[in-house]
Order: C-alpha cells, then structure tokens, then sequence
C-alpha cells in the first residue's frame, strides 16, 4: 500500500509540474518582427463584397431581417394591467 501512495505523489508532482511549466510559459503578444498580421475589412469592402458576391448577399439580406424583426419586437408599446 505503500509504494501505490508513493506512486501517485509522483504522478501528481509530474502533473504540478507539467501545469506550472505550462503556466510559466512566456506569453508574446505582438512583436515588430510580426507585420504579417492580417487586416480588418473596412465596412465599405464588406458591403462591396456582400452586393457583389450572391452568397453572401443573401446571407445579409437574412441578417438584416433577423435585425430588423429584433427591432420590431424590441420596440413593442409595453402595457401594464
């Protein structure tokens, strides 16, 4: 009995110690060696894109209902009884 508690300290050292390393992981955020960072699409490509391309047309047109069917119910007259 023993030697299996013996076993299990030392597969749970090997797991804090693991989990630490990874934890003390240096972290880099950006750097300046890393311009090749992809760029945001302005609003004006996304639009050009979603009236050129006929998938994505339609995929804004649904989400301009969905939009708008959530402004219409959200701007319900609220009565009170």
């Amino acid at each position: 009995m023993n030697s299996f508690w013996k076993n299990e300290w030392e597969m749970f050292t090997k797991e804090v110690d693991s989990t630490l390393s990874f934890l003390m992981q240096p972290v880099k955020f950006s750097s300046r060696e890393d311009d090749n960072l992809m760029l945001k699409p302005s609003v004006a490509e996304i639009t050009e894109k979603c009236e050129t391309t006929s998938f994505w047309k339609n995929e804004w047109e649904m989400f301009s209902k969905e939009v708008d069917s959530a402004v219409d119910y959200l701007m319900q007259p609220v009565s009170f009884k």
